[in-house]
Parts: C-alpha cells; structure tokens; sequence
C-alpha cells in the first residue's frame, strides 16, 4: 500500500509495527525494510551522501527518487530518507504518516549515535587503561575486542595545553570543552585515518600508524607529523599553546606503554629544560632524563640552598626573577642577543642582572665548570615546582 491514511486500520498496524520495531531495538535496516514493505524502495542516507540503510528495488536501473525528507534531531540534519521507485510509478503519502516515520527514523539514529558515542568511549578509555597500565589482557582479546593489530608499527604523540591549570582557573568550562574539542578537530584533519584519538583533560594522545621499513625513517615521519600538528594548534586557535611530546616507535603492547610514559617524561621534563610551545622527543631529553632521580635525591635540598638559595631568596624579597634571567643566559650559552630576544628586555638590564647575579653567587656561575651545575640545579628545582 501506498502511506496513505485512507485505510485507517492499515495505517494503524503500520504505525504500531514500526513502534514496535523501534522499541525492540531491531535497528535501523530492520525499520527501513518495514516501511519499504509497505510502499516503495527506501533509502536512507547522511548529509555527506553515505547510505545507511536501504530496502526494496533502489539499485534497478529505471529507479528514480519519488521523494526525499530530512531526518532532524538536535535542530540539524543527520540524513535523509529517499522513497524510490520505477519511472511511472507515483507515491502518495499523508504528511501525517511521513511525519512519523521521520519521527522513528530520528529517534533510532539518536540511540545508533548514543551507542556509537558510548562504545568509542569504552574503547578509548579501555585503551587508555592499557597505555598506563591500569589492566592487562590478552594480545588477541585485544586485536579482537578493539580492532587493534597490534603487530602494527606505530608511533605515540601526546598533545599537551600549556598552562592548563591557570587556563582553566581563568576561563570557563564551555571554553575549556571548545579548546579540547578544537584540538582533536585538527589533529584528526592531520594525523593519519586509522589513528586512535585517545582525549584526556589537559591531553589528546594520539596513536598513529607507521607504514616505513625502518624505524629511523618511522621516527622521522613521526616528528614530522608532529610538527605539522603543532604548526596547525598554532595557527588555528587561538588563546593557547601547546607542547607535543614523542615516545618512542612501537610495535607491541609493551612498546607502547613504554611509548606512552616516555612522551610524558618528553613534556613535563623538555617543558622544563626547553621551554613550552614546541615538539619534543623523549630522544631530546638527553642528560634531563636524569632531573626527575636527582630531584628526589637527599642531598639535593643542601645543594639548592647553597648554590641558588640567595637568589631565590633575592626574587621572593624584591619581586624580581633573576633566577628565570640566568637560567635563560645559561641555556644560550651566554649569548646576550639571543638572552635578551627571549628575555624581552634590553642589554643594559641584562648587564645589571647579570652584575647582581655575579654579586649573589659570588662569581661562581661565571665559572665554566660550574655553568653546567648551576643550569641543571635550576631545572632540578623547576622540576620539584
């Protein structure tokens, strides 16, 4: 029959099976196939043109469509359902009984999204868990459960928003969700397809596939991407900046979570011995994988009083950061154009910094032997911060 409302009986077992259809959960091809049951081939499909569901005769080659209404919750498009049917063929349809198959058609789409939304989360929060340890489980309920393979080269990058806490201290929470959701809209549009996209708070890990035979051409593709990303935050929004750090190439579970607390030690230690805002390798870190023992060693306490007590002292007292201006001088390696360009300040304030430095170290940092120990102590002392 046609969807008409002329056969009131009809149209009432009509209504009633699609209801029930929908409340036992049968999906949304099972709801398609009964409304093209009682009129003609349907298809339903998204605003971008994928189908989603069809029923009857929409593939013959005299097919044409009769009808098309748009399916709409949230006050937008999700899709559109297209009746089709041969070239002389009419449809006559009540506006009262497409209203409510549009009605149904919406209300399964919204429960296949709520389904899709949770299952991502599971898997992603389950992946998640497997990265930081928190389960274990077997390689192949892996591969089987979330569609890992795990015998696939990949590489680990953790997206990081500089200053978090203070961000989301000063701003609201809708414009925190808006950075997040900014942030995985661009890495998405650059990192590759089958990457994992893993959102955290203050993070966005991202799990991405290595097709290159070695691992130093892997790692070279990885660092690159890694830029490429940091190039995008940069340029696309606005208000924020990030660090990116890098874990090693991995091509086992094991790998990976080796991968993952590695690009964290790339952030929270190449943030203190390199600065914010930039791309950072575990491989970077160098001599500062060492900060985090040192910082936990007895000793260390007698060590930052003796060597930087006075001029942290000399900060807290007069409000200045002298310390930051030496520590500075020192990562340049005492290049006064570069020191003042990151500074911002002009070269007779370094000058009278640097005096006033040389005046509490008593000379010492000036010494050659000793620059090393002075920048390393100021890192330690960042890094217990």
């Amino acid at each position: 029959m046609d969807l008409t409302l002329s056969n009131f009986s009809d149209a009432i077992r009509f209504q009633r099976e699609l209801t029930q259809c929908v409340l036992e959960s049968r999906g949304l091809q099972a709801l398609v196939e009964l409304i093209a049951h009682n009129s003609h081939a349907v298809v339903v499909q998204d605003p971008k043109g994928m189908i989603l569901a069809k029923a009857g005769d929409a593939d013959s080659s005299d097919a044409l469509t009769l009808y098309t209404a748009p399916i709409i919750y949230n006050n937008e498009v999700n899709a559109n359902i297209h009746f089709i049917s041969g070239k002389h063929q009419q449809l006559h349809i009540d506006q009262v009984m497409l209203d409510f198959i549009v009605s149904l058609l919406s209300l399964e789409l919204y429960k296949q999204k709520q389904l899709f939304d949770t299952n991502t989360r599971k898997r992603i929060d389950f992946i998640y868990d497997l990265l930081t340890g928190e389960v274990n489980a077997d390689d192949k309920l892996i591969s089987a459960s979330l569609n890992i393979d795990l015998n696939q080269t990949m590489g680990l990058v953790i997206i990081d928003i500089d200053n978090f806490v203070n961000l989301a201290l000063d701003k609201p929470e809708q414009f925190i969700a808006a950075i997040r959701e900014q942030i995985v809209l661009v890495a998405t549009l650059i990192v590759d397809s089958k990457s994992i996209l893993i959102p955290r708070s203050d993070k966005l890990i991202v799990l991405i596939p290595l097709q290159n035979k070695n691992d130093a051409d892997n790692e070279k593709a990885l660092q690159l991407m890694a830029q490429k990303v940091h190039v995008a935050l940069s340029e696309k929004i606005a208000g924020i900046t990030t660090t990116i750090g890098l874990g090693r190439v991995c091509k086992n579970l094991l790998e990976l979570r080796l991968s993952y607390w590695e690009a964290i030690d790339a952030v929270t230690i190449g943030r203190i011995a390199f600065g914010k805002d930039r791309v950072i390798s575990h491989n970077d870190l160098g001599i500062f994988l060492l900060l985090p023992s040192l910082r936990d060693n007895p000793n260390i306490g007698m060590l930052f009083s003796s060597w930087i007590g006075k001029i942290i002292d000399y900060d807290r007292t007069k409000g200045t950061d002298l310390l930051k201006s030496l520590e500075v001088y020192l990562d340049t390696n005492g290049d006064v154009n570069a020191t003042t360009a990151k500074l911002y300040i002009h070269r007779n304030t370094l000058r009278y910094r640097l005096e006033k430095l040389n005046e509490l170290t008593e000379g010492k940092f000036t010494i050659p032997t000793n620059k090393l120990q002075y920048l390393l102590l100021i890192k330690i002392w960042r890094l217990s911060k």
